[in-house]
């Protein structure tokens, strides 16, 4: 026992030995401030929406709801109806509906059917003049809220320079002037001013769509009185230059000018001969001095549209860039888009730098002329 109790004070107290003889450790170095960190970089915060986005979000949920957008449309018929409608529904999944025609049918359609209730139609995509007329009969409705036309800055001429109201809108001008069938005119023998047209060697060789139903030559009277190209007799004596009076709209007299029925097609438009052209017919743009006739080509959404979202959302699209090169690529025709090609084929092309612009006054004037008959009692009896 006495054993045991010695060896646990001997074992006790070598230990306590032991600890004395060893080292102290080093104190541990003292720790290093902490460095700032970099700050973070932060991405930039998405700008929050403006009140008009989400409220354009809205229009085009309920355009896609009513699903398709119908236009009465002279501009869009046939073949370029098709590929207008077609880009369209592949953005925003809308169905376009063309009916086509010409704007003197389309607009008495659009009337008929706006006094019966019938609101089939959205747009009414006419002359300008014809669109003016839906206006003042109180049948159209302002696209002032559509996002695309409230810069300025991509257009020649901007869709509401005619119309501030926004009822009116302008997209490309539909140039009227002269052309030769090159069967029956030589090069070089065409005419070189509106003047020249009433030498008589021009005597019944000359065309123009019916005076009685068409405008067309009442935009020629109206051309020739702001231009001073002709005096009252000499408006009269071209009215004898004329082999005969091509009933229906462009399309019927610019067939009947490259089928030889006349020579020259007094005022014809680019758009109706361009197909012609692309099929070989014979037929060539005259630029004359005194230059040609621009009408404003335009649309309405209808007072009592019924897919209103839907045509809203279909205005904003075609008068974006992407949206008017498809059209006019189709059309082969210019726009008043600065950043949108001319496609017009060169055998149909004017001299734009000569064109008169027809004004707001002008087609009140024209739509007078028309419905006064003055060319019909000038050159028809």
């Amino acid at each position: 026992m006495r054993l045991k109790r010695w060896l646990t004070v001997f074992t006790v107290a070598l230990i306590v030995a032991l600890a004395g003889c060893t080292p102290k450790a080093a104190p541990a170095p003292a720790a290093k401030p902490a460095q700032p960190s970099a700050p973070v970089a932060s991405s930039p915060a998405a700008p929050a929406p403006k009140p008009e986005d989400a409220a354009w979000d809205k229009v085009v949920q309920e355009a896609k709801k009513e699903g398709k957008v119908v236009s009465y449309s002279f501009s869009m018929a046939g073949d370029v109806g098709n590929v207008v409608a077609k880009a369209f529904k592949d953005k925003y999944g809308i169905a376009l509906e063309v009916v086509g025609g010409t704007s003197p049918v389309l607009i008495q359609r659009i009337r008929t059917e706006q006094l019966q209730s019938q609101f089939a139609a959205d747009i009414g995509d006419l002359s300008s003049g014809r669109v003016v007329e839906l206006k003042t009969s109180g049948l159209t409705s302002s696209l002032k809220d559509v996002p695309v036309l409230k810069d300025r800055a991509p257009w020649f001429t901007h869709p509401f320079d005619m119309d501030a109201d926004g009822h009116v809108l302008m997209y490309y001008p539909n140039v009227i002037g002269v052309f030769a069938n090159t069967s029956l005119v030589k090069a070089g023998d065409e005419p070189k001013s509106w003047q020249e047209m009433l030498d008589p060697k021009w005597k019944g060789k000359l065309i123009i769509a019916d005076p009685g139903i068409n405008q067309t030559a009442s935009f020629v009277y109206l051309f020739s009185k702001r231009k001073g190209v002709y005096n009252d007799n000499q408006i009269k004596q071209l009215g004898g230059q004329f082999s005969k009076f091509i009933a229906g709209g462009q399309a019927d007299f610019a067939r009947a000018l490259a089928q030889g029925d006349g020579a020259l097609g007094v005022g014809l438009d680019p758009s109706s001969v361009n197909s012609l052209i692309a099929q070989g017919a014979p037929l060539k743009a005259i630029n004359l001095s005194e230059g040609a006739l621009a009408i404003p080509m335009g649309l309405a959404m209808l007072g009592k549209a019924p897919h209103p979202n839907a045509t809203r959302v279909f205005v904003n699209w075609l008068f974006s860039a992407e949206g008017l090169k498809v059209w006019a690529e189709a059309a082969k025709q210019p726009t008043y888009r600065k950043d949108v090609p001319d496609f017009t084929p060169a055998a149909a092309k004017m001299d734009l730098s000569k064109v008169y612009t027809l004004g707001l006054v002008d087609l009140d004037e024209v739509n007078k002329v028309f419905k006064d008959k003055v060319m019909v009692e000038m050159w028809k009896k």
